[in-house]
């Protein structure tokens, strides 16, 4: 019997969509749940036939898909992230950009046999990345993924690099600014990051899936605010743009996420009870033409 205590997912950078690398180094993912997997939906003929009993059903076209998520720690996750925003780490600043990266990602399960032991997944992009920061809490992500296939085989012989060791990141340490000016209210602020792919079936080419569409870049989010003043909803009735900038650090190093030009698309502050009133503010970053990016990722190693 398989548990997830047994279970260590692994990834490796492809060079072209849906092949392992000849000699591959695989690098464990740190991960709190995993749900990466192939489905097909089930086709049937309509026909009606002698005995009214149904056709037998087939299984059609490959969807491999699903989350990896994760308790965020600093650079076990920068390929993920540099695939999300289709760029390119660069004196460890990041912009989105259309550059297309997969992975081959197998999981290992160490208490089963032979070539049950790696279900392997191949051709997966990072569709969409989500990261939020609550109070009290560790920082979290999920790295959202569409892939090629999924089958078992047998990597015994390959090379697994070691566990990381890296410390995750928590809301204590960090900062926020919203349009320029620091903000100490927040109690809560996410991003999600979508690059919109979607699967591409064609006919004549077998069930397997091909390399998936890749449609708008999207980044939203939410800013939610113990209710003290009028300034962020005014932002939203008068539809007045502003920036959000925010800082998470620790031992180890940072990650600022700066989005120049935001839209606050509702916000309202609801009385739920005798306690603190809550602004919760949902937003949408737009391109910056001066920075070529609607959403800018900045590292610093400690």
């Amino acid at each position: 019997m398989a548990d997830g205590s047994n279970f260590t997912p692994y990834f490796v950078a492809e060079t072209s969509f849906g092949v392992t690398p000849l000699t591959p180094t695989f690098t464990p993912i740190p991960f709190s749940t995993f749900t990466l997997a192939e489905s097909r939906d089930s086709i049937e003929s309509a026909n009606i036939k002698a005995g009214r009993f149904a056709s037998k059903p087939v299984l059609g076209g490959t969807q491999v898909g699903g989350d990896i998520n994760v308790d965020l720690t600093y650079g076990d996750f920068d390929p993920f992230i540099e695939a999300a925003m289709g760029g390119t780490w660069t004196a460890d600043e990041l912009k989105a950009g259309s550059l297309r990266r997969s992975f081959t990602i197998p999981g290992f399960q160490s208490d089963l046999v032979g070539a049950e032991k790696y279900r392997v997944f191949r051709g997966m992009n990072i569709n969409t990345f989500s990261l939020s920061v609550t109070t009290d809490a560790i920082i979290t992500a999920v790295f959202g993924c569409i892939g090629k296939e999924e089958k078992f085989e047998d990597l015994s012989g390959e090379t697994f690099n070691s566990a990381s060791s890296a410390a995750t990141f928590d809301s204590f340490s960090g900062s926020i600014l919203e349009g320029g000016s620091s903000i100490g209210t927040v109690t809560e602020v996410s991003i999600t990051l979508d690059n919109g792919m979607t699967r591409k079936p064609t006919i004549f080419t077998g069930k397997e899936a091909a390399e998936p569409s890749q449609g708008l870049s999207k980044v939203t989010g939410n800013l939610t605010v113990y209710f003290e003043n009028k300034t962020l909803r005014e932002k939203y009735l008068n539809s007045t743009d502003s920036s959000i900038e925010f800082t998470i650090a620790n031992s180890q190093g940072s990650y600022t996420f700066t989005m120049p030009i935001v839209t606050y698309t509702s916000g309202q502050p609801d009385i739920q009870g005798p306690d603190a009133i809550t602004l919760s503010m949902a937003f949408e970053a737009t391109f910056d033409p001066s920075e070529g990016s609607h959403l800018i990722i900045t590292r610093a190693s400690a």
